[in-house]
C-alpha cells in the first residue's frame, strides 16, 4: 500500500511539493482543480509501476531548473526513489486508469485502432496468460532467429546461384566430365558468334589413290608371236645365232622396213625365193611392231605412275588435309591423317622395279611371255596395299568431312542465347556441386528442420494462448456487460474475439447499440460519431473495472482511478460510485483522483457508510502553491462543497455560537446570506434578480396584496436595520471601507438577528 508521497520535484506543477505529514490510507481520494497536477500524478504512480523513466522524463518542469525527483513511502517505511533518471525499485501492484490507459488501450481520436486492441488484449489478460505468452514469445523469438539464420545461409547461397531459383538450383541433376561439357559449350557458343565466317572454311579434300592397273600391265607383257611359224622361227633364230650379235634381231627387224618383196635392199638380188626372207616377213609383221610399241608405252607410264613425283604427290595431299584439318581444330576435333609415307615409297617401288625389269625382258625377247602368276600376285599385292594405305586415311578425311558438315548444319540452327543459357546452367551445375556448396546445403537442410520445429512449437503455442484468451474473454465480455449496464449504458459488447494479424496477439470485438452493428473504425454508423464522450469513456471504466475485478492478485494491488466521472452525468456518476466500492473491497488500496468536489464529498460519504467507518479513508488536496506551481495539502471537503449561501450561513452561524470563525468574515456573510434567503423564501421571480439587499428591500416595500411580499412588511424595519450595519463591509466606493474594523460582539448581536429572521422567529 502507499502510504506517502513524500517529495515530488522537477515534474510539471510539482516543482518542489510535499507531501509527508498526509498520510494515504486504504481508501484515499485525492481533490484538484482542471490543470493542478491530477494527471501527472497518476504518470508518477504508473511509471513506477511500470519502471519506465521516459514517463516521468519527459514531463520535466519546463520553467524549473530541478532534476525530476520522486520519494515514494510504501508499507514498512520501504521507499521508492527517482532520482538521477531511474527508480530505485518498482512496483508493479499500482495499476492506473487515467486517460493515458484509455488512449493507449481503448480508443483515441475517436477511434479504436489496432494498437488498442493489441493492448487492452495484453491488459485484460494480465497474469493469466502469462506462461502461455511467454511460451509464445519464446517461440516466436525462436522462430525469428532460425528463419534469420536460415535468411543468412540463404544469403551464402545467394552468391553461387545467381538468378536461378534456390530451390531448381538445388535439385540440378550432377554431371560427369563438367569441365570439359563447359569448354566445349564454349566453343560452341565461339562458333555461334563466327557462325559466317566459320560456313566460309574449306572442307579437308581426300588423298588421290594411286590406282596401278598391274594386272592390266601384267597382261601386256604375256603377249606371244604365236602366228610366226616355228621353221621362220627357228630358221631365224640359226641365222641370228650364226651372227652372234645380241642386236641382230633389231638390226634385221630395221631393214624389214625396206623389203620391197623383189629384191634385197642391200644387194639387189632377187628375194622372192629365199625361204628366210620370207620368214623376216612373218616375223616382223605389224603385230609385232604394235608389240614393239606397246612395251615402249608401258615402260613410259610405268615410269610415271610409280616416280617419285608420285609419292611426293600423296605426301602433299596428306599435308593439305591436315592443315586444313587443323584449321578447324579451334571449333571441333578432328583425327588428323597419319600416312606412313616410307610404306608408300616402298609399295610403290615394289610394283615400279618387278615391272621394269620385267619390260626390259620382254622387249629383249618379244616372242616369249614375261612374269609369272606368282609375279603377278605380287605385284598385285603391293598394288592393293598402297590403295588401302591411302583409303584408309580417306576413310579419316570422308569421316571429318562428315563431322564437318554436320557442324555446320547444326551451327545454323544455333541460338547464342540458348547457348548462353545452357552453358549458365553447367557453370551453377558444377558450382552446385562444389565442396563449399554442398555444405552450405547440408547446412541449410539442417536450419530448415529446425525451423519446421520451431513452426510447430509456435503454432502449438499460440493456440494455447488462443485457449487462454477465449476462455478469458468469454467471462470479460459478461462481467463488461454487466458494468455498462449498471452504468445505464445504451450499448453493449457484442463478442470479443481474438487474431494474430501483425504478429502480436489482438482483440477483436464489436458494439450493439439500439440493435445496430457499430464499428470500430471507420462505416457507418462508426465509434467515432455513434457513442458520445461520456459513452466512450463508460466503455473505457467498464473494461477496467471489469478486468480488475478479475485480476487474481488483485488483493495485493493499488488502483488509482484519475477522474473516472469525467464526461458521466449524474446516474453514471451514482453507478461508478458503487462500482469503485466493489473495488476497493477487493485491492489493497484504492487512490481516487477527481476534479470534482462534490464526487469526492459523494464517494467519501458512500465509502463511509460502506465501510462503517470513516478511519480507513483519507482526503487529501492538490493545491496551488508559491510560484503557481502545487503541492500537497489537507481539505475540508465539505467546506470545499459548499454553496455560498450555505458558506455564508456557517460563517454567520459559526461566529455566534462562538465555535470558530473571523469576526470581519462574519460580518461580510451577514448580507448575502439575507440576499439568498429572501431569494429562496419567494422565488419565481418575486424579486429582482442580481440586485443588493437595500434595493430588494425597497422592492418588498412598494408590493401590495395579494403580492405574497406583504408577508414580509412586518420584517422590513428589522432587516433594514441590519442591512445599514451590513453595507458598512461592502461599500468598495467609500474610502474607508477596507479599514472598518468589526467588532466582534457587534457581529455576534446583528449576526444572531440575522439568524431570527432565517429561522422566522417572532421578531
Amino acid at each position: 500500500m502507499l502510504q506517502r508521497i513524500d517529495n515530488i520535484n522537477g515534474i510539471g506543477l510539482f516543482n518542489e511539493a510535499f507531501g509527508s505529514p498526509h498520510t494515504l490510507k486504504r481508501v484515499a481520494l485525492i481533490f484538484g482543480d482542471n490543470g493542478r497536477g491530477k494527471s501527472t500524478l497518476s504518470s508518477v504512480l504508473r511509471s513506477v509501476s511500470s519502471n519506465d523513466a521516459s514517463i516521468i522524463l519527459e514531463r520535466k518542469t519546463v520553467d524549473g531548473n530541478k532534476d525530476p525527483y520522486v520519494k515514494l513511502r510504501f508499507d514498512a517505511g520501504h521507499q521508492v526513489r527517482f532520482e538521477d533518471g531511474a527508480w530505485t525499485s518498482q512496483r508493479s501492484e499500482i495499476v492506473v486508469f487515467d486517460t493515458d490507459f484509455i488512449e493507449r488501450n481503448v480508443y483515441s481520436g475517436g477511434e479504436v485502432t489496432t494498437e488498442h486492441r493489441k493492448n487492452l488484449l495484453s491488459f485484460a489478460l494480465g497474469d493469466k496468460a502469462v506462461n502461455a505468452k511467454t511460451r509464445l514469445e519464446k517461440a516466436t523469438t525462436d522462430e525469428a532467429s532460425i528463419a534469420d539464420a536460415l535468411s543468412t545461409k540463404k544469403r551464402e547461397l545467394a552468391g553461387h546461384h545467381g538468378e536461378m531459383p534456390l530451390s531448381i538450383f538445388e535439385t540440378l541433376p550432377p554431371l560427369s566430365e563438367i569441365d570439359n561439357l563447359i569448354a566445349r559449350m564454349d566453343k560452341r557458343l565461339v562458333s555461334a558468334r563466327d557462325a559466317g565466317k566459320l560456313l566460309q572454311r574449306s572442307l579437308p579434300g581426300q588423298i588421290e589413290v594411286l590406282d596401278l592397273p598391274v594386272d592390266n600391265w601384267f597382261e601386256k607383257l604375256q603377249i606371244s608371236l604365236d602366228d610366226l611359224h616355228e621353221q621362220a622361227e627357228s630358221v631365224i633364230n640359226q641365222h641370228l645365232g650364226s651372227l652372234s650379235h645380241s642386236g641382230a634381231e633389231v638390226w634385221l627387224a630395221e631393214g624389214q622396213k625396206f623389203d620391197d618383196g623383189i629384191s634385197c635392199p642391200y644387194c639387189g638380188q632377187a628375194t622372192h625365193s629365199l625361204d628366210i626372207i620370207g620368214a623376216y616377213r612373218s616375223h616382223f609383221n605389224t603385230a609385232y611392231i604394235e608389240l614393239k610399241s606397246t612395251l615402249e608405252l608401258l615402260e613410259r607410264v610405268v615410269d610415271e605412275a610409280t616416280s617419285s613425283d608420285v609419292v611426293r604427290k600423296i605426301a602433299s595431299d596428306a599435308e593439305t588435309a591436315n592443315r586444313l584439318i587443323e584449321s578447324w581444330s579451334d571449333v571441333i576435333e578432328l583425327p588428323r591423317v597419319s600416312l606412313p609415307l616410307e610404306s608408300v615409297a616402298a609399295a610403290v617401288a615394289n610394283v615400279r622395279e618387278p615391272l621394269l625389269r620385267m619390260i626390259a625382258m620382254k622387249r629383249a625377247d618379244l616372242a616369249d611371255s614375261v612374269g609369272t602368276e606368282s609375279d603377278l600376285q605380287d605385284l598385285e599385292k603391293s598394288a592393293l596395299y598402297l590403295v588401302d594405305l591411302i583409303n584408309a586415311q580417306n576413310d579419316v578425311l570422308i569421316a571429318n568431312e562428315q563431322a564437318i558438315v554436320k557442324y555446320k548444319s547444326e551451327l545454323m540452327t544455333e541460338d547464342v542465347t540458348q547457348l548462353l543459357t545452357e552453358r549458365n546452367k553447367l557453370r551453377l551445375t558444377m558450382s552446385r556441386y562444389s565442396s563449399v556448396v554442398i555444405d552450405l546445403f547440408v547446412d541449410l537442410k539442417k536450419i530448415s528442420d529446425q525451423l519446421k520445429t520451431a513452426e510447430l512449437a509456435k503454432k502449438y503455442a499460440r493456440q494455447q494462448l488462443t485457449d487462454v484468451m477465449r476462455a478469458t474473454l468469454s467471462q470479460y465480455r459478461t462481467d463488461i456487460n454487466k458494468n455498462l449496464r449498471s452504468l445505464g449504458a445504451s450499448f453493449e459488447i457484442d463478442e470479443f474475439q481474438t487474431n494474430f494479424r501483425g504478429l502480436e496477439p489482438r482483440t477483436d470485438y464489436g458494439i450493439n447499440l439500439r440493435g445496430k452493428s457499430v464499428k470500430l473504425a471507420g462505416g457507418s454508423p462508426s465509434f467515432s460519431t455513434a457513442l458520445s464522450e461520456g459513452d466512450k469513456r463508460t466503455l473505457a471504466f467498464a473494461f477496467f473495472a471489469s478486468m480488475i475485478a478479475a485480476d487474481p492478485d488483485i488483493a495485493k494491488k493499488v488502483i488509482v482511478v484519475d477522474d473516472p466521472v469525467s464526461s458521466l452525468d449524474r446516474s453514471r456518476r451514482n453507478n461508478t460510485q458503487k462500482i469503485l466500492t466493489g473495488i476497493s473491497d477487493a485491492c489493497n488500496q484504492l487512490i481516487v483522483l477527481g476534479h470534482d468536489a462534490n464526487f469526492i464529498r459523494d464517494l467519501r460519504n458512500v465509502f463511509e457508510k460502506h465501510l462503517k467507518s470513516g478511519s480507513d479513508i483519507s482526503i487529501h488536496q492538490i493545491s496551488r502553491s508559491q510560484n503557481r506551481y502545487s503541492s500537497f495539502d489537507s481539505i475540508d471537503i465539505d467546506k470545499e462543497c459548499e454553496s455560498p449561501y450555505h458558506r455564508n450561513y456557517r460563517l454567520v452561524y459559526e461566529f455566534v455560537n462562538g465555535s470558530q470563525g473571523n469576526a470581519r468574515d462574519s460580518a461580510i456573510a451577514i448580507r448575502p446570506l439575507l440576499e439568498g434567503y429572501l431569494h429562496r423564501r419567494f422565488p419565481g421571480g418575486l424579486l429582482p434578480a442580481r440586485a443588493t439587499l437595500g434595493a430588494v428591500l425597497l422592492h418588498i416595500k412598494d408590493q401590495v396584496a395579494p403580492s405574497p411580499l406583504v408577508h414580509i412588511h412586518h420584517l422590513l424595519p428589522e432587516l433594514n436595520e441590519i442591512n445599514n450595519y451590513a453595507s458598512r463591509f461592502h461599500h468598495d466606493t467609500a474610502s474607508d471601507c477596507d479599514a472598518e474594523v468589526a467588532d466582534a460582539q457587534e457581529v455576534e448581536a446583528y449576526g444572531t438577528r440575522t439568524l431570527k429572521v432565517i429561522y422566522g422567529a417572532n421578531i
